[in-house]
């Protein structure tokens, strides 16, 4: 019980600057919200890093590729 209810604190505080930094919308947000809180929660650290590295990779390239993203979907449509 003690490690769902870290899993939830520590999911509150990453999807909270997420959404700040706007990387995920207030959905997005509630969504990571509880999946991270079962992964940390169920999986423990290990999982937990899995997840927050792939999440940190993958807005990473979105933020660096999203204008070329948007110029293929508009040549493209």
């Amino acid at each position: 019980m003690q490690q769902l209810l870290l899993g939830l604190l520590f999911a509150l505080i990453i999807a909270f600057l997420a959404y700040r930094a706007r990387s995920l919308s207030r959905s997005g947000a509630y969504a990571a919200v509880l999946v991270g809180t079962l992964i940390f929660g169920l999986g423990g650290w290990q999982w937990a890093i899995i997840l927050l590295t792939f999440f940190i990779s993958s807005s990473a390239l979105t933020r660096l590729f999203g204008k070329r993203k948007a110029a293929l979907n508009e040549k493209f449509e």
